[in-house]
C-alpha cells in the first residue's frame, strides 16, 4: 500500500471512530432518559442515513458500518473495540444465488457432469415404478439427469441426481465436479450487493473485499470447488497423484447408521450416535461397506458439506428453495417407512425429490472432520492425541490439513476477540458454506435461510453442521460448534472419493 493510501485509510478510520463515538454519546443520553435499547437506537440512525448498517453479533458487541468502515462496539460499556478494515456488505441479508458449471478434470466447462465413477462393486439404483423404494438397475437404464430447473419450462424437483449402492446396501449420491460463483442480494432479492467469484468476494462496484486463498483454481468467473481439487489446505486433497483432484464425491444419502464395526447408510433407521468426534473420524476411514476396493471412505469435511449444499442450492438442485427440516428425531429420512421417505418427505431432500441427499437439515447435529486449531485441550481430549487420530500426536499433524480433515487457522487462541478473529480467517476457506454464506461469527439467524452461525471458539473447537431435529435454527447453511464429546443427537456422514 502506498503511503498516501495508508494515510487516507488511517484518517478515514479515525473519522469513523469519532462519528461513532458521537452517536454512542447521544445514545447514552437517550438511554438514561427514555430507557431505549441500543439496537433500536442504531436502527433509527440507519434510517436517518447516519450509518450504513448495523449487525447485532448477539454476543457482547455490535458492528456499526459507517463511511465504508466497520466499527465494533461493546454493548455493555459502549466502548469501541476495533475499527479498521473497509466494511463488507452483509453476505446473509437474504439467500444469494449460486450458479454452477460442470467441469472435467482439466477444469474445462462441459455441458453435462462427469459420469459417476462406480467404485468396486457399486451398482446403479433408481426408484421403482411405484416410486416407493430404490432398486438396482443398469448403467444404461440409470436415468439420472442433473437438470437446470431454472430453465424455461423446467420446475423445481425435476433434477435427478445419480444414486448407487455398495455391496452392503448402503446408499450414495453422486456430487460431480463443478465450479461455482455466488451473487449476493439485498432483502428485495433483486438489488445486487456483491459476488463471490474468481476475483474474490467483491462488492457491486468491483471493490475486492477479500481475496481468494492461494491455490484457488478458477474457470472464467467461476471458482473450482475446492472439495474436488488436490489441495488439502483448501479443503480437497484427494487425487494428488496427478494433481488434478477427483471427478466427484459419493456422499452418503443419509446420516451414518449401523454400528461402530459395520457402519451403513440406509433409510428409515436410527442414526449412529453417542460417540465422540475422533471415533467418528476413525469409523469413516476404516469403513468398507463389504467392498474389497479402497473406496477412500472418510468422515465428511466442511468443504464436502459445502460442495453438497452449494449444488443443492444451485439451478441443478432446489434453485434457491429451502430444504426442510427432518423433525422426526433420530430416524434417517424422517420416517421408518421408506414409502413415506420417498414420496412424502422429499422436501427434506437436496433435490426436493427422492434422488437427493437427506438429513442435511435436522435429524442430528452432524460432526465433520474439521476444527479450529486454537490449542484448547478438548482438541486432544476428544479429537485424539495418537498418530492417525483426528487431532493427532505432533504439532505438524495437528496443524496440517489432509485429504481426510481440514484444519482452520487460529489468529487468537482464546479470550476476547478470538471468535471474531478466527471467523475472519475462515474467509480463506472457499466453498465450505461458512464465511461466504453468513454475516458474522455469531448470530442465531446469521446464515442463509436464517440458520445459526456459531463459529467454533475456545473449548468448542469442532464444527457441527445442519442443526438438530428439535431446533428451528437448523438449515443446510447451519454452522455450530462442539467440544467434540458424544451427543445424544450427534451423528456424522461419510463420503467416498472417486478419482
Amino acid at each position: 500500500m502506498k503511503k498516501t493510501e495508508q494515510a487516507s485509510k488511517t484518517t478515514g478510520i479515525a473519522t469513523a471512530k469519532d462519528e461513532v463515538t458521537l452517536i454512542l454519546n447521544e445514545y447514552a443520553m437517550e438511554r438514561d432518559l427514555e430507557n431505549k435499547e441500543l439496537m433500536a437506537f442504531l436502527q433509527e440512525q440507519k434510517q436517518n442515513k447516519r450509518i450504513e448498517d448495523v449487525i447485532d453479533n448477539e454476543d457482547d458487541s455490535v458492528i456499526i458500518k459507517i463511511n465504508g468502515y466497520e466499527v465494533r462496539v461493546e454493548k455493555n460499556n459502549l466502548e469501541i473495540v476495533e475499527a479498521g478494515e473497509k466494511a463488507t456488505f452483509n453476505r446473509a441479508k437474504t439467500e444469494g444465488k449460486i450458479d454452477i458449471v460442470f467441469i472435467d478434470k482439466n477444469n474445462n466447462i462441459i455441458n453435462s457432469p462427469l459420469e459417476p465413477v462406480l467404485l468396486g462393486n457399486m451398482k446403479p439404483i433408481k426408484l421403482n415404478t411405484n416410486g416407493t423404494d430404490f432398486e438396482v438397475t443398469t448403467k444404461e437404464n440409470w436415468g439420472y439427469n442433473y437438470k437446470d430447473v431454472s430453465a424455461s419450462g423446467a420446475s423445481v424437483g425435476q433434477s435427478i441426481w445419480a444414486n448407487a449402492q455398495t455391496t452392503d446396501g448402503s446408499m450414495w449420491v453422486w456430487i460431480p465436479r463443478y465450479a461455482y460463483k455466488i451473487t449476493y442480494y439485498d432483502t428485495d432479492k433483486t438489488t445486487i450487493l456483491g459476488y463471490s467469484n474468481a476475483q474474490g468476494i467483491i462488492d457491486v462496484k468491483g471493490n475486492v473485499i477479500s481475496e481468494n486463498p492461494e491455490g484457488t483454481q478458477t474457470v472464467g468467473e467461476y471458482i473450482v470447488h475446492p472439495a474436488f481439487t488436490a489441495s488439502a489446505q483448501n479443503g480437497g486433497g484427494f487425487g494428488q497423484e496427478d494433481g488434478k483432484g477427483i471427478s466427484g464425491l459419493w456422499v452418503a444419502k443419509f446420516e451414518t447408521s449401523g454400528n461402530e464395526q459395520t457402519p451403513s447408510v440406509k433409510a428409515g433407521i436410527q442414526s449412529l450416535r453417542m460417540i465422540n468426534v475422533n471415533t467418528m473420524y476413525k469409523i469413516g476411514k476404516s469403513a468398507k461397506f463389504e467392498e474389497t476396493t479402497d473406496l477412500k471412505s472418510h468422515m465428511m469435511k466442511n468443504s464436502e458439506w459445502g460442495a453438497t449444499v452449494y449444488l443443492a442450492h444451485s439451478q441443478y438442485g432446489t434453485n434457491a428453495n429451502k430444504v426442510e427440516r427432518n423433525k422426526n428425531g433420530i430416524i434417517t429420512g424422517g420416517n421408518s417407512n421408506k414409502t413415506t421417505i420417498y414420496t412424502t418427505n422429499t422436501e427434506q431432500s437436496t433435490t426436493l425429490n427422492a434422488y437427493g441427499v437427506y438429513d442435511m437439515v435436522g435429524t442430528n447435529w452432524e460432526y465433520v472432520a474439521s476444527y479450529v486449531d486454537n490449542g484448547n485441550e478438548n482438541l486432544s481430549t476428544y479429537g485424539g492425541s495418537t498418530a492417525g487420530d483426528l487431532y493427532g500426536a505432533t504439532r505438524q499433524e495437528q496443524s496440517t490439513s489432509t485429504e481426510y480433515k481440514t484444519v482452520y487457522s487460529s489468529a487468537v487462541s482464546d479470550g476476547s476477540g478470538a471468535q471474531v478473529a478466527n471467523y475472519e480467517l475462515s474467509k480463506y476457506k472457499k466453498g465450505d458454506a461458512i464465511y461466504e454464506t453468513s454475516k458474522s461469527h455469531y448470530n442465531s439467524s446469521g446464515s442463509w435461510f436464517s440458520a445459526l452461525i456459531e463459529f467454533p471458539d475456545g473449548e468448542f473447537p469442532f464444527f457441527l453442521r445442519g442443526g438438530v431435529y428439535s431446533y428451528a435454527d437448523a438449515g443446510t447453511f447451519y454452522v455450530g460448534s462442539t467440544i467434540g464429546d458424544l451427543l445424544y443427537a450427534g451423528s456424522f456422514r461419510i463420503c467416498l472419493a472417486a478419482r
